[in-house]
């Protein structure tokens, strides 16, 4: 440990960071030194703000920080709360830090950020209140604070504008993996910042849910992974849960997800706390008990709101003081208790021993999430669709935005171009799900599409060389494939899989070329196998100009309007396909084509889509001419 026995006063600094950066602290010291974390928990010297952030003080040393224990502080003189004020002035008079004192920049976009370069330091530039206090909000200040060196601030009556910044900060904190704060919001009450959580009612509620289930899903994570390494090292059998989302994602005016986690009666559980526990009943523990059997074998599965286990005594997970909190799970509800959770579940399912081993020995999380979706979600799913109806009523009017970030260009969902129904889909058997996949369903081998029509074909005209994107549909993250025709090729049609995640979201987009007098396939992008497929072609003399699609945590669905590139069409002609996919997500519109190259990002199914665009319209006579 440093100690810093000079008492220097000068160097102090405050330092913002995600809450989490701290508590994974202590349970790294739980795992590899476990005797000295009673005392390293009462000497770590930091404060919680806004449930979420946390400061520390630390000593500015040429090539770190070093953070000072209470020790170290008292060695000074000093309580935290007079070594942070302190920090604070030091700060702000710091001229090689911060040339012009503490200062925000405002952004034509409508916000503000910090002044001067990208620095580890700006987060702390919150600590100073007085200063947000006097900054021109439309409504209270709002807050995003994704990362040590950048944060965005505007009013909160400026919905276009933290729409703007809900996807600015989603987007830094899936691309950027250094030392991550969090993507949540907060807004300044008097002089704290508290989590701004807006009511079901508020245009920014399904963009914000989206928020705290990434942040969830990103601290649960990382808390699992060391919570498993402690418990490993101290030779304990104790399953840590995941936690899971299902239902899409939520920017305004969509349903907003939902998180599960997963209880099975073989040993205690370490729970998230989400939306709805799945409880799995074990069949075979007398013969797992006596050494007859290796394999679990689950039977009943039923699935209730977290609230419900809370109400019933012989339920009751216990609170461990954690950050995030996680909940000990240890005696699984008895005969009566699950009869009484049975009851409120809107569907308990009892299968077979085959059926349920084959499904739940291994699964995966793709699986489970399906299968967690399907059992006992009726009601919730059923509330979720009145809310996605009204919030998508009340957000009418909004209209695109593109921005970009770094070197991504990242379109936000528009609420005024209507979500596809049931019947606009192309195969309703899916689409009528809704959110909820079929768990029982699995990918397959699809046949082989039948032979493009031969040439010739009529040109379709010159494109110009050069190129812009569109910008992407959805939020980019995993595998990125780009896939491009040869010169003069264009973009007119698609060949489209979907799977089973999600209710059936796009799982492969394989593009369609015409070059010259011919058609050419580009490459799959995105995994094989699914449970359906479609081809849309262009009639010959027409390409794809627009392309509709519903994304979330993936793509959910597209529709494709094709345009006629005869000159002598005044207005062009055009037509549209139905929708292919399922339901859910935010909407977004990639257009004004033709197009000459697909970019698309995959995980286990496509998440999100580019196109590029020729940066000139055809030019049919030119192409004819040649």
């Amino acid at each position: 440990m440093n100690s810093d026995a000079s008492g220097d006063k000068s160097n102090l600094i405050p330092l913002v960071r995600s809450r989490f950066y701290h508590e994974a602290m202590k349970l790294r010291v739980a795992t590899q030194a476990p005797e000295h974390l009673a005392d390293f928990t009462k000497q770590y010297a930091f404060e919680t703000i806004a449930s979420h952030l946390a400061v520390s003080i630390a000593v500015d040393n040429p090539q770190h920080y070093h953070h000072l224990t209470h020790e170290e502080l008292e060695s000074r003189g000093l309580t935290f709360h007079a070594a942070l004020e302190i920090a604070k002035r030091n700060l702000a008079r710091d001229r090689n830090r911060m040339p012009e004192g503490v200062r925000l920049e405002f952004v034509d976009e409508g916000f503000w950020c910090p002044s001067g370069s990208l620095a580890d330091h700006n987060a702390s530039l919150i600590l100073y209140t007085e200063t947000f206090r006097q900054l021109r909000t439309a409504g209270d200040p709002i807050l995003f604070i994704p990362h040590p060196d950048v944060f965005w601030v505007t009013g909160s009556t400026q919905s276009d504008v933290v729409a703007l910044l809900c996807g600015m900060s989603l987007q830094e904190i899936k691309q950027r993996r250094d030392r991550p704060i969090t993507p949540l919001p907060f807004i300044l009450v008097g002089d704290d910042w508290k989590p701004w959580e807006p009511s079901v009612s508020h245009p920014m509620y399904g963009a914000v849910r989206e928020l705290h289930a990434v942040h969830e899903s990103i601290v649960y994570d990382a808390q699992r992974d060391l919570l498993r390494r402690r418990h490993e090292a101290a030779g304990r059998d104790l399953h840590v849960a995941a936690y899971q989302q299902y239902g899409g994602s939520a920017p305004p005016g969509s349903v907003n997800p939902l998180s599960m986690s997963v209880w099975t009666e073989t040993v205690p559980s370490l729970l998230p706390k989400t939306d709805v526990v799945q409880l799995q009943r074990l069949l075979n523990r007398e013969a797992l008990d006596r050494g007859e059997a290796t394999q679990p074998e689950f039977g009943e599965v039923i699935a209730v709101a977290w609230e419900s286990l809370g109400e019933l005594a012989g339920a009751q997970p216990q609170p461990q003081n954690l950050y995030p909190e996680r909940y000990l799970a240890e005696r699984f509800p008895n005969e009566a208790t699950w009869q009484a959770l049975r009851k409120r579940s809107s569907s308990p399912l009892a299968r077979g021993r085959t059926a349920a081993t084959k499904t739940l020995l291994g699964p995966t999380p793709a699986k489970l999430i399906a299968l967690g979706c399907a059992l006992g979600f009726g009601s919730l799913v059923a509330v979720a669709l009145i809310i996605t109806l009204l919030l998508t009523m009340m957000n009418r009017g909004e209209v695109v935005r593109e921005f970009k970030i770094g070197k991504s260009n990242v379109l936000m969902p528009s609420s005024g171009t209507a979500a596809p129904r049931a019947e606009d889909f192309e195969s309703g058997e899916i689409a009528r799900q809704s959110v909820v996949p079929d768990p029982f369903a699995t990918l397959r081998e699809l046949p082989p599409f039948e032979e493009l029509p031969e040439p010739p074909l009529t040109p379709l005209g010159v494109f110009e060389s050069s190129t812009e994107e569109t910008g992407f549909a959805g939020h980019p993250r995993g595998e990125v494939i780009q896939d491009r025709p040869p010169p003069g090729g264009v973009l007119v049609g698609l060949r489209l899989t979907k799977g089973t995640n999600w209710g059936g979201a796009i799982r492969s987009i394989q593009p369609i070329y015409q070059v010259g007098e011919r058609y050419q396939l580009g490459g799959r992008c995105g995994p094989p196998r699914g449970v359906d497929q479609i081809e849309y072609l262009a009639r010959p003399g027409f390409v794809v100009h627009t392309i509709r699609v519903q994304a979330g945590l993936a793509l959910n669905a597209l529709q494709i309007e094709f345009r006629s590139t005869d000159s002598g069409d005044e207005p062009p002609q055009t037509y549209s396909t139905k929708w292919f996919g399922c339901r859910g997500g935010g909407s977004y519109a990639l257009s004004d084509g033709p197009f000459v190259g697909v970019d698309v990002c995959t995980r286990d199914e496509v998440v999100s889509l580019q196109l590029v665009r020729s940066s000139r319209s055809p030019h049919p006579s030119a192409n004819q001419s040649q």
